[in-house]
């Protein structure tokens, strides 16, 4: 298993990056865009850089517009310091101009959003639908697909392969299955719960000005406990999203690996896990996948969730 990295800048002139003293990758299903940092060992600094590609066993697994680039000296050496995230970074940190779209489509969001910064596919329903869509001042170009998706299409957002996009809202169809028998093998795991991201009351505005007259319960949350409110701007179907998104974020459970994942995992995957204290877990999901690698250590961290559906 081989990891090879090479930088480039603006002008595209390339430059071949030897093996990294250390290397970490994270995908999070809570940050649409991938990242990576890595320290190499260098004896010149380099001009300023632009993209870093990295490949395992040739095979190019991100390809990342860089958001820091330093170069230190010391008794230790010289060192080139890179970080930075996946194209997906350029959609959440650009904000899209204010606008209403009558009838809008996937498709139109796409090419207005996306398209004008590299991306040339994405996956799901590209019909049009009847009523407005609002992109309000302040959001960003990923917000508003995201929430395009997630109103009209019934969908979450995530990022594709390459340039690509994916809105169809379809689980991958590879289950996972962690245990030391007859799965992913892991040497450590941890299932938390985490009281404090849930959340039992929403209280809904219907539009600006207006009062939260409406109320959203989370009955399970209640039935535990929970007694934690919000005042929100949403409409009942994004309430609902929300409610869903606190009550996965309220367990996690966390694996500890002996080899890397982030080529093998997707994010959202159905996943299990077989261990012989807890038993068997199920109705998970991959919500966190994170690599490092230095001279003596390499590790994945895997968080999962539940699936949830109110």
């Amino acid at each position: 298993m081989l990891f090879s990295f090479s930088a480039a800048d603006a002008s595209g002139t390339v430059f071949p990056l030897p093996e990294p003293c250390s290397f970490s990758l994270s995908l999070d299903e809570d940050s649409p865009a991938h990242s990576f940092s890595a320290r190499f060992p260098l004896q010149h600094p380099l001009p300023p850089l632009h993209v870093c590609e990295i490949s395992l066993d040739e095979t190019q697994i991100l390809s990342a517009l860089l958001d820091e680039q330093s170069f230190s000296c010391s008794a230790d050496g010289s060192f080139l310091t890179l970080s930075g995230r996946s194209r997906t970074a350029l959609l959440l940190d650009n904000d899209a101009p204010p606008q209403t779209y009558v009838n809008p489509s996937l498709k139109q969001l796409f090419a207005c959003h996306a398209a004008p910064f590299g991306f040339t596919e994405i996956t799901g329903n590209l019909g049009r639908f009847r009523g407005q869509f609002v992109v309000r001042k302040g959001m960003s170009h990923w917000q508003a697909l995201s929430d395009f998706c997630a109103y009209f299409l019934g969908t979450t957002l995530r990022s594709g392969p390459a340039r690509s996009l994916d809105a169809s809202g379809k689980p991958s169809e590879h289950a996972v299955r962690f245990s030391n028998h007859n799965g992913i093998p892991y040497f450590s795991l941890s299932k938390e719960f985490l009281f404090q991201k849930q959340v039992s009351h929403l209280y809904l505005q219907p539009a600006l000005g207006a009062p939260y007259s409406s109320l959203v319960v989370d009955q399970p949350s209640v039935d535990l406990g929970i007694l934690r409110s919000r005042y929100l701007s949403l409409s009942p179907f994004l309430a609902k999203r929300s409610l869903e998104a606190s009550r996965r974020h309220a367990m996690q459970v966390t694996l500890r690996c002996p080899q890397p994942l982030f080529h093998m995992l997707s994010l959202g995957a159905p996943a299990c896990v077989d261990d012989p204290d807890l038993g068997l877990l199920s109705g998970l999901s991959v919500a966190k996948v994170s690599f490092s690698l230095s001279e003596d250590s390499l590790l994945s961290c895997v968080t999962l969730r539940p699936v949830v559906n109110l």
